[in-house]
């Protein structure tokens, strides 16, 4: 039980015994010079009624046990890039909780600063921890900066020769090589690196797996553009 439930049943056990008191003062028939007034005595009873239905309301709102931090585009950035952060507090239990105040801080400010709304941005080169706290509870992310050349990876994910070495191999295989080019692409113009680095997975995995004579020696090449990619995400 909370210090502040324990003192309104404190309270309220003091109020009735007072009120129990006027009532007795009140019915006692023996002496006319200690009997209460009616109106006061019903005017106790109301209040004792009324203390009777607040005393039984002893709990207070739910504590927030934990705050879950997540980005929109993971938790690599370039050098300049920005991301809005969400954060999403919750009970005990793992209910949602809605209306409560954040306190946003980095723990690196030279290196990714964020708001006080959650918004972080990305400085320099380096990692750091960003917390989003409510009172005792709070949740943390950590974000690496790279510097990392988006525009030569789109360049790259964009290249006529490229696209005509994914588009000459077999049809099941031109669709995931075509998918993942695609990845790369939105991935480096929207600074979402993470994906940039999926899509470079994907590029071997294809490369790696490929039982097609034609397919294997055009995605020789190929996998040599996506070491290339991987270079430039300054990893």
């Amino acid at each position: 039980m909370s210090k502040n439930a324990m003192s309104r049943r404190t309270v309220s056990g003091l109020a009735m015994r007072r009120v129990s008191l006027l009532l007795l003062a009140g019915m006692e028939p023996n002496d006319d010079r200690t009997r209460l007034p009616r109106g006061m005595v019903l005017m106790a009873l109301g209040t004792l009624l009324a203390c009777l239905a607040c005393g039984g309301d002893t709990t207070g709102p739910a504590a927030v046990a934990s705050v879950e931090v997540t980005s929109p585009i993971g938790s690599l950035l370039d050098v300049g890039g920005s991301a809005q952060l969400a954060a999403a507090p919750r009970d005990a239990q793992g209910n949602a909780m809605g209306g409560i105040t954040l306190t946003w801080t980095s723990s690196n400010t030279e290196v990714v600063s964020v708001t006080a709304g959650g918004r972080i941005a990305a400085v320099a080169v380096g990692t750091a921890t960003i917390r989003a706290d409510a009172g005792t509870a709070g949740g943390a992310l950590s974000v690496r900066v790279v510097d990392a050349d988006l525009g030569g990876i789109s360049a790259i994910a964009t290249d006529a020769f490229v696209a005509a070495l994914l588009g000459a191999t077999t049809t099941d295989a031109r669709t995931r090589l075509q998918t993942a080019a695609t990845s790369c692409q939105t991935g480096a113009q929207q600074g979402f690196l993470e994906q940039v680095q999926d899509c470079v997975a994907a590029l071997r995995t294809e490369a790696t797996g490929a039982t097609d004579p034609t397919d294997r020696a055009l995605l020789a090449v190929v996998g040599l553009f996506a070491d290339q990619i991987e270079r430039l995400l300054g990893l």
